[in-house]
């Protein structure tokens, strides 16, 4: 399951549309709950809070992260077409709109989790 963020607002922001990070956050703990695999897909990474690693410990059994430059397909050409960086840069987001935020967000995640 996709989510990009922990933050409900940050979340309107770039995926209007999208079920809300509490509904994806249950359908997760059920899934899991009764035995079945699950996986969180910080994709993109997105802004998140310091508790976003805790929110998904003992409800995702992996942890995929990817970028609007891995992950459109296009080394991030797709997503300069669509103005992302400029997204980012009016939000003042432009610190999470980085080539190696994967690696930074990887780094995080390991640190803070409780799983050692």
């Amino acid at each position: 399951m996709t989510i990009e963020t922990d933050r409900e607002d940050i979340k309107r922001l770039f995926a209007p549309v999208a079920p809300g990070i509490k509904l994806r956050i249950q359908a997760l703990r059920e899934v899991h709950e009764v035995g079945i695999t699950t996986q969180a897909s910080i994709s993109p990474v997105l802004p998140f809070t310091p508790d976003f690693p805790k929110l998904l410990e003992g409800i995702v059994d992996r942890i995929w992260i990817d970028t609007l430059n891995i992950g459109d397909g296009s080394m991030g050409k797709h997503s300069e077409r669509l103005g992302m960086h400029q997204l980012f840069k009016a939000y003042g987001l432009s610190e999470w709109y980085q080539k190696d935020i994967h690696l930074r967000v990887e780094k995080y995640f390991k640190k803070h989790s409780l799983k050692k």
